[in-house]
């Protein structure tokens, strides 16, 4: 039986498609009853396996209702049966599973691998009654500072904890070397980390080895600079021999002679394109019109033999020796890793848990090499079909686990199916694996044979959309394998591996392009790419934020609600940027015809919301009636919600203007009763629930102070 495998890409139905693979396995059973509970449906997120249980437990009700009529004659079909046998087979299927929910196995892969693990506790090496720890950030802090609180009564550690603060001093970074203990520390829950053979783990444990390397790594570097610098210092030397300057040559400072003050600066080793191209090229030391050309013409034979000793060190020696410096920069931590990977044991030991991150590397313990490894029969697994979703985001630990499983049911003649895009891999923080899909499987499995599927229609997007995606992908495809290719001839590999590098991002993305459905709108869509060069007087950044507020009102000028725009970034400040250029816009501008106000992830946080730092501000106010910034704030807040037209209009006369005598007396009032009277005296004299926008983060600002208050 061959191993069926769908490339689906995004929006081409493969939720739709997968529940109907479900069926057609399901309806097939003799045992309708059962027959159900020898299929494993395994995703990787629980939002998209109660996605899938939702969208099989509704195809059988369209099914036996008879509202599914293609799917039910495709069904009807294929099992070579009428179509109300059918709709009773939908209906027989879905009490099945509804009086036996339990073994509907839609699960995801960690679910599985713990269900396995259950029945192998004590080969596990766990104690009975452990639970599984989801927030492995808690078991890691505890074990960080176990790290400091250790160094105390060690004499190395202590040792590798103060070069690492010396580290972050010299580095100019806080004495604090917990950050970057959290941050090495999440390395000990990843899979490159937990498959480390057992003697390389041994050597990370073992601070004497790590001292030979690190002063190794030293040494190298050392050497290195001293070489270059060495270099730089000569030619420097004889620069100033022959009356020269750098400012005599061609380029200045920016061409070849600025690249030997780099050298002797020690600022910067790696050869620019200026160096590489006046090597043996006495035109490019110096310009057309130079008054000091015979003069460098004189030193060019000792310059010329120079650079050549710095190009020839740099390419021999260049990769070594930056590869020797991101090494140190991140030894000290890499000292201490051993270290916090035993407090984490030993913490999970003592409380009886194992992390999830664990599960996996216990279960490949478990079956080592074996081809059809007895643990699965003995936890009793009594599944027939296997069905991954995602595959594209399989690690290479959680392949180790689940391919006999496959390949014991392929052997029995079950059919069995893997669904995946290696465009969609987005998992590799969680060491998925996009090659897996790419082209392991087709070797892993090449015994059995590989029966590829495309589902090619786009079911989402108008046509417009789809055409851009396909002309991008086909190109930046293209674009990447001749890059990837244009090293390749730089670097001896073995030809094994290159010829599968020559061809590996044109293949991986073979499939990329996609057709219409059927209801796709050929017409409709619209798509624009703009590239941002920054200027000398702007950054990229500074000249996105200045255009985004035209940008919006235009789209909204066309047509469109303001709940359809969505502005996506990279990183989170640069969402508060957005949000705050809007705010400023918004409020400088005199535009009322569109709006500007931002949803994001900031937003929604209740210190954030305009109308929770009004009630602090009045509440500060209250305690501190001297506090001027506080009273400006909340009077300025109070004016936009009572007269927005007049602040927008002359903003100058309201931060001048005070609060009344009667408002002033009534915040005065609030420091003489308890905070939760305050909260509601204040929202009442001010008549702050007016706002629909408003009333959930006073609700919870309620919360907030009721708990405080009973504490």
């Amino acid at each position: 039986m061959e191993l069926t495998v769908y490339k689906a890409s995004a929006g081409s139905g493969k939720t739709y498609m997968l529940a109907s693979e479900y069926l057609r396995l399901a309806l097939a059973k003799p045992n309708i009853q059962r027959g159900f509970r020898s299929i494993l449906a395994v995703t990787f997120t629980n939002k998209a396996t109660e996605e899938m249980k939702s969208r099989i437990l509704s195809l059988l009700h369209n099914i036996a209702n008879g509202s599914q009529q293609d799917l039910t004659n495709e069904l009807a079909k294929r099992m070579k049966c009428s179509i109300a046998t059918v709709q009773q087979k939908a209906l027989d299927v879905r009490t099945a599973i509804l009086h036996d929910y339990s073994h509907f196995s839609v699960v995801t892969i960690d679910r599985f691998f713990q269900q396995i693990l259950q029945a192998f506790v004590r080969e596990a090496g766990l104690r009975p009654g452990y639970t599984v720890e989801l927030d492995t950030n808690r078991l890691l802090e505890d074990a960080v500072v176990k790290v400091l609180d250790d160094a105390g009564n060690d004499k190395a550690l202590r040792s590798w904890i103060v070069r690492l603060t010396e580290d972050n001093i010299d580095n100019g970074k806080s004495w604090d070397v917990l950050p970057r203990l959290r941050s090495i520390g999440q390395e000990i829950f990843k899979e490159s980390y937990l498959y480390f053979s057992p003697s390389f783990r041994e050597k990370l444990a073992d601070k004497t080895i790590l001292e030979k390397y690190l002063r190794d790594i030293l040494q190298l570097i050392k050497d290195f600079e001293g070489s270059m610098k060495a270099i730089g210092t000569r030619a420097i030397s004889y620069i100033e021999l022959y009356g020269l300057s750098v400012s005599d040559f061609k380029n200045k400072e920016k061409g070849v002679i600025g690249y030997f003050a780099k050298l002797k600066a020690g600022k910067d080793y790696e050869p620019t394109k200026r160096a590489y191209s006046a090597l043996g090229t006495p035109e490019e030391w110096y310009s057309k019109n130079s008054d000091k050309s015979s003069e460098i013409n004189s030193a060019f034979f000792e310059l010329n033999n120079l650079l050549n000793e710095a190009l020839s060190l740099w390419d021999e020696k260049g990769i070594l020796y930056n590869t020797a410096n991101v090494l140190y920069k991140n030894f000290m931590l890499l000292g201490l890793l051993s270290d916090i990977s035993r407090n984490v044991q030993q913490i999970a030991n003592e409380e009886n848990i194992l992390p999830i991150s664990s599960s996996g590397y216990l279960l490949s313990q478990l079956i080592g090499e074996s081809e059809t490894p007895f643990i699965y029969e003995k936890a009793g697994v009594q599944y027939n079909h296997f069905m991954i979703d995602e595959f594209q985001d399989t690690s290479v630990g959680q392949w180790r686990n689940f391919r006999p499983l496959l390949d014991n049911s392929l052997a029995e003649g079950y059919k069995n199916m893997v669904v995946g895009d290696v465009k969609q891999s987005i998992y590799r923080w969680r060491n998925g694996d996009w090659r897996i899909l790419g082209y392991q499987l087709n070797h892993d499995f090449s015994a059995w044979g590989i029966n590829e599927l495309e589902l090619d229609s786009n079911w989402r997007s108008d046509g417009v959309v789809i055409q851009y995606n396909n002309e991008l992908f086909s190109r930046l495809a293209k674009t990447l394998q001749a890059n990837i290719n244009d090293e390749l001839n730089s670097v001896s590999i073995p030809s094994e591996k290159r010829e599968l590098l020559q061809s590996m991002v044109e293949t991986a993305y073979s499939t990329a392009r996609q057709q219409f459905s059927p209801k796709t709108a050929t017409d409709k869509g619209y798509v624009s790419l703009k590239l941002i060069e920054e200027t000398e007087e702007k950054k990229s950044t500074e000249i996105v934020l200045e255009e985004l507020p035209l940008l919006i009102a235009d789209l909204q000028d066309r047509g469109y609600k303001p709940s359809d725009i969505a502005i996506l970034v990279r990183r989170g400040i640069e969402g508060q940027q957005v949000a705050d250029t809007l705010l400023s816009y918004k409020q400088l501008s005199k535009d009322n015809t569109h709006c500007y106000d931002v949803v994001s992830q900031d937003s929604l946080f209740i210190a954030n919301a305009t109308i929770v730092k009004l009630i602090i501000s009045i509440f500060r106010l209250a305690l501190n009636p001297s506090d001027r910034i506080s009273e400006v704030y909340a009077h300025l807040e109070l004016a936009k919600r009572q007269n927005p037209s007049t602040v927008s209009s002359n903003p100058h006369q309201v931060l001048s203007s005070n609060f009344s005598n009667d408002d002033l007396q009534f915040i005065k009032s609030l420091s003489d009763v308890s905070l939760l009277d305050a909260f509601d005296l204040t929202i009442q004299y001010f008549h702050l629930n007016e706002r629909s926008e408003d009333i959930p983060f006073l609700q919870e600002l309620h919360d907030v102070i009721l708990k405080i208050s009973s504490d």
